[in-house]
């Protein structure tokens, strides 16, 4: 008798700390686990260089000036290069038509080293392109403009 009453204690014991270690210890655990993902660095970006786009000027019918842009895509998450590298001719030529569009206007032109301007407008038309914000910032690694002297004719 005396055996089955200490056999009785020691599985009530272990069946209330198995208890407390569900109700208390688990979510503990489980927030443990929550703070160490969010103090994991964030996977760092990837960077896919354009060809540099060549956009004319254009002023009462005549081309002034070429502004010569080249462009990094920096791609956040988890976007597979690939896949991106897939859609850059699509990416290019819409580029180039928002570029085109842009320096049409008299302020953009005014403004030519202000660039922040354009790189919102990129990077609006990149990620409405590829969806989503698989685009995380435009990088312009050089502008350079070069004035156009008209040639006696």
């Amino acid at each position: 008798m005396r055996k089955a009453i200490i056999l009785f204690l020691v599985i009530l014991l272990l069946g209330g700390g198995g208890i407390a270690l569900w109700k208390v210890g688990l979510p503990y655990l489980a927030e443990q686990k929550k703070q160490e993902a969010a103090a994991r660095p964030a996977p760092a970006p990837k960077y896919v260089t354009m060809a540099p786009f060549i956009v004319p000027m254009i002023r009462e019918g005549v081309v002034t000036e070429h502004v010569t842009l080249a462009i990094k895509l920096e791609v956040g998450g988890d976007v597979a290069i690939t896949d991106l590298q897939n859609r850059l001719p699509q990416l290019r030529d819409a580029f180039i038509t928002e570029l085109y569009s842009l320096y049409s206007l008299r302020y953009v032109q005014e403004h030519v080293d202000d660039i922040q301007f354009t790189k919102q407008r990129l990077l609006k038309v990149g990620n409405k392109l590829l969806g989503g914000n698989v685009l995380t910032a435009i990088l312009v690694t050089g502008i350079e403009t070069r004035k156009l002297g008209r040639r006696a004719g």
